[in-house]
């Protein structure tokens, strides 16, 4: 039976005795919810009243203990897996456990307050071999599927039985009732007039796959850090943040952490294990032990033998062997068999540098960076294979200090003022001298290792600050429901575009964007700037057909041009059929069939 089937016939038969009529019942509380451990581990939970709990120490001797009066001495026989519903191991009312349908199960609680009697009832198996320490008031029934003992108040009395599976059941289920006030015969009779406080759904298999690897829980995983977890626990999320991930620089190494689990997502405690791990295209591995540190290694082969220590935790370090750019994939084996396969990047050093043409025009004599790094002109950083790479200011391979302003720039001082990264646009701004220009930019980047990069030339233009300004629209009629264009264009004093640096809508109690035959989508605001001498506004033709306009006043500027300035556009209906055309069309029907009632007419008179 595979393991998908098995925790799927655990979690069906779990959830169907909920179903049934448990719903409703009284889970174990917090305070008595010590948990159980996985199978095949010490035993170290007390025996508690209200709690059913798992003997999950497997037997040595293939034998059964029930009778043992002290509690960490019971044993099971042939118990693959223990767990809950939710996947932890606390000794609640969701208890799932996995048995070899030849084993035995043994379960433990306490009887301790004064006439509070404690059923342990078995559906799907029988009952034997019980243990009442204290030799208090008990009671097995006659099909042996419910054991009672009594409390007497004296002291805390473990109770524990060996339950064992029917012939031919694929699941059992045992449960704990408690009740106050009663008798151990009354309860025996009657275990579910009590309280449920512990249920443990049993699945049976035919063979065990606790302790052999499950390639579905195994894998590899990108890590957070350099060491080792004390313990992987449960299968880590790739960490792909923090300068860890799938994308490194060259020179960094790149921890990915290992996980060797079981069908049941238990750690694997093979001492003859062998964990093997390669890396394509000449990138550098090395293994580090659970709890260790993961360092650079030495070749692109590494392993472990795991005779005195897990796989399961385990750090491999990635790391390449020069500042080139390189693409490797990674693989782990576990005994031959593969159990994950991680790509990473290692980006290298500058190799190009590209600037996007502007959507902006500075302003006269502006110092660098003075648009804030919210305009300006784009830039980008590539590696020799055309991956991205961001630059850092404190990073030994692509610091930001390593950008400069070629002597080919024709606009004076060229500056990173936006740093570019993995969410963020980088772009660059230059100095404008006191006239207005059309200029280049060429832009260099020196690498740690002394190569210089050159990028291409951009054109970008400087103005002074707006005087004048002037409203268009982009078409002269629109159908209804089309967007029209509104667009404001701004001039300085020598009529060049002007600069994008003015906000020319700071006081909106006087200066405003209105308009006829529609609504604004985005209305104007005192936070509107222009975009190459330009700002254009979307209109939405709503109304009905006629004539509108636009009007775009700006006082500050009116000194200039001395008006509002007006434009007007038309609306006409959308384009359709109309009443007339449709009644057209109906008297041509009309009188085609008329003719064609006339000429059968005459077929028949003349036969």
């Amino acid at each position: 039976m595979s393991s998908k089937t098995v925790t799927k016939r655990i979690s069906l038969v779990a959830l169907t005795a909920l179903g049934a009529g448990l719903l409703s019942v009284v889970p174990v509380s917090t305070a008595s919810a010590v948990n159980n451990q996985n199978a095949g581990t010490v035993q170290d939970a007390t025996a508690g009243e209200g709690r059913l709990n798992i003997a999950s120490l497997n037997s040595t001797t293939g034998a059964p203990v029930s009778t043992d009066n002290t509690y960490t001495n019971l044993r099971s026989v042939g118990l693959v897996n223990v767990s809950d519903i939710a996947g932890g191991t606390t000794a609640g009312t969701t208890q799932t456990a996995v048995m070899l349908n030849t084993g035995t199960l043994v379960v433990y609680t306490a009887s301790t307050t004064n006439n509070t009697a404690s059923s342990i009832v078995v559906t799907g198996g029988t009952l034997s071999n019980a243990l009442n320490e204290t030799a208090n008031a008990s009671a097995m029934n006659a099909a042996s599927n419910v054991f009672t003992v009594l409390g007497d108040g004296t002291g805390t009395d473990d109770v524990a039985v060996q339950v064992k599976p029917s012939a031919g059941a694929t699941s059992m289920t045992v449960q704990l009732w408690t009740k106050a006030s009663s008798t151990a015969a009354a309860l025996n009779a009657a275990p579910t007039t009590g309280t449920l406080g512990g249920q443990i759904t049993v699945s049976l298999v035919t063979a065990s796959t606790a302790g052999a690897l499950s390639t579905a829980n195994s894998g590899l995983y990108f890590y957070a850090s350099t060491t080792a977890p004390a313990t992987s626990g449960a299968a880590p999320s790739d960490t792909t943040t923090s300068g860890y991930g799938a994308t490194m620089k060259s020179g960094q190494l790149n921890p990915i952490l290992v996980a060797v689990k079981d069908a049941f997502g238990n750690r694997l405690t093979s001492t003859s294990g062998l964990l093997q791990v390669s890396a394509t295209n000449g990138a550098i591995v090395s293994i580090a032990a659970p709890s260790g540190t993961a360092s650079a290694g030495t070749q692109s082969t590494a392993f472990q033998a795991t005779s005195s220590a897990l796989a399961d935790g385990s750090l491999i370090g990635v790391s390449a062997p020069t500042k080139a750019p390189l693409t490797t994939v990674v693989t782990a084996t576990y005994n031959g068999t593969v159990i994950g396969t991680k790509t990473l990047t290692f980006v290298g050093e500058v190799a190009k540098v590209t600037i996007s043409s502007p959507s902006y025009i500075g302003s006269l004599n502006q110092s660098p960076a003075a648009a804030g790094g919210t305009k300006g002109a784009v830039v980008k950083f590539e590696d020799a294979a055309g991956n991205t790479v961001y630059p850092v200011a404190s990073d030994s391979l692509v610091p930001t200090s390593g950008f400069g302003t070629s002597a080919a720039s024709s606009a004076r001082t060229v500056v990173l003022s936006t740093v570019p990264t993995s969410s963020v646009t980088g772009y660059v701004d230059w100095h404008c001298g006191a006239v207005a220009s059309s200029d280049n930019i060429v832009a260099t980047y020196t690498n740690i290792s002394g190569t210089v990069i050159t990028s291409n030339a951009v054109k970008v233009n400087c103005a002074n600050n707006a005087v004048t300004y002037k409203a268009s629209m982009d078409k002269a009629t629109y159908a209804k429901g089309e967007i029209a264009k509104l667009t404001v264009s701004f001039f300085d004093s020598k009529g060049n575009a002007a600069n994008d640096d003015y906000d020319w809508n700071d006081d909106m109690s006087s200066s405003s964007v209105a308009t006829g035959g529609g609504t604004l989508v985005t209305a104007s605001s005192n936070t509107d700037t222009s975009e190459l001498g330009k700002k254009v506004y979307s209109i939405i033709t709503s109304q009905t057909a006629g004539a509108y306009q636009a009007v775009v006043t700006i006082p500050t500027l009116n000194a200039g041009i001395g008006e509002t300035q007006t434009v007007s556009f038309t609306v006409t209906e959308p384009a359709g059929v109309t009443n007339a055309e449709v009644l057209k069309s109906i008297v041509s029907l009309i009188a085609s069939i008329n003719k064609q009632i006339q000429a059968l007419q005459k077929l028949i008179l003349k036969r």
